[in-house]
């Protein structure tokens, strides 16, 4: 059939008829309508709750004092050995065994405060740069 040419069975339809033709029910409106509520009823509670949408815990705990010491104890050293390795990098390559084992430290300590405090928010910046 060619675009343009007219059906000889839909001429004799009801114009009317073709107004509807593009509506959608009202009951497949509202089942969408009840479908996105509760997509977004069911957002909101795990949000509230803390898990996610397969119900695992989303929210870490808060943590300790103790973890927040420590985790500001190894960013000091964290600190203190980047400015190691960037004072040793004005006289040395970063080939001299001096830099190396000064950023292998580096490393060490960074892996460190990751399997021990990964949860712990780095504090003063220490872990914008996390390798060299």
């Amino acid at each position: 059939m060619l675009f343009g040419a007219v059906r000889p069975d839909l001429v004799d339809l009801d114009p009317t008829l073709l107004d509807h033709v593009d509506e959608v029910s009202p009951v497949a409106l509202s089942e969408q309508d009840l479908a996105v509520e509760k997509r977004q009823r069911d957002e909101l509670r795990a949000k509230i709750t803390g898990t996610d949408s397969r119900g695992s815990a989303a929210l870490q705990s808060l943590p300790t004092s103790q973890e927040i010491q420590t985790a500001t104890a190894l960013d000091a050293r964290i600190r203190d050995a980047k400015r190691q390795v960037d004072d040793l990098l004005l006289k040395f390559t970063e080939h001299h065994p001096d830099v190396k084992a000064a950023e292998e430290t580096l490393r060490a300590l960074q892996k460190q405060r990751e399997v021990e405090l990964g949860t712990v928010r780095a504090t003063n910046g220490s872990q914008s740069e996390t390798s060299r």
